[in-house]
């Protein structure tokens, strides 16, 4: 029985051994792998600091150069320039706004979130829905 019991250890210690020198050996280097930018066959992608103060949850362009973006804090900005320049527009509230849809350059929905605890006359009103009919220079709310 000593000697089976000699003959394992044994065994288990040319084991660990083996496995040990197999796991420590040297693979050769890895190729450096290069970082590219994303493409998408005939578009420029381009990065811009747009400069506004708020987290962003949609944007939408009705036509090349105009587009909307909203968020929080009721923010709606509106380019018509391709983005180069963002203008703010009146909202009429400080909920969150989460969502565009535009039906033409004129008609169109935001829609947004109500929030507890917060200080806004809107804040216990439920969602909001904001319908611009002058391409956005003018919301009617609905709470």
């Amino acid at each position: 029985m000593e000697k089976v019991k000699q003959l394992f250890t044994g065994l288990s210690a040319l084991i660990i051994i083996s496995m040990t020198i197999i796991g420590c050996t040297q693979e050769p280097a890895a190729e450096p792998q290069q970082v590219t930018e994303p493409s998408i066959e005939g578009w420029k992608i381009t990065k811009t600091d747009l400069n506004i103060n708020m987290i962003a949850y949609d944007m939408k362009f009705i036509t090349p150069s105009t587009g909307y973006l909203v968020g929080t804090y009721g923010d709606i900005y509106r380019t018509t320039d391709s983005t180069k320049t963002w203008s703010r527009l009146a909202s009429g509230t400080t909920l969150t706004l989460n969502s565009i849809y535009f039906i033409d350059k004129n008609i169109g929905f935001i829609s947004g979130r109500g929030m507890s605890g917060c200080l806004d006359a809107d804040c216990d009103k439920g969602s909001v829905l904001l319908r611009p009919t002058d391409g956005g220079d003018n919301w009617s709310k609905i709470l």
